[in-house]
């Protein structure tokens, strides 16, 4: 419920549709409210989560360690 109420802010409220983007806000804003320091021995709660935004032309995708988030296709309308 905590990851969804913050994807409708990101995307519907602060209008990000670039994936990566939208994951990056997404993993400040659990870690900051689930007070989450990193320290050794301390709670690591999260999700894993795998986000596409299509438009006409490209498929931008962001996965968790993804180094590709792009693929478009030139010339190609997507209908």
């Amino acid at each position: 419920m905590l990851g969804i109420s913050f994807l409708n802010e990101i995307i519907l409220d602060m209008k990000i549709t670039v994936p990566s983007e939208i994951l990056d806000i997404l993993r400040k804003k659990i870690i900051e409210t689930l007070k989450q320091s990193g320290e050794i021995g301390s709670a690591k709660d999260g999700m894993d989560i795998a986000l596409v935004a299509l438009n006409m032309t490209c498929l931008h995708w962001k996965g968790k360690d993804e180094q590709v988030d792009d693929v478009c296709i030139v010339g190609v309308k997507i209908t």
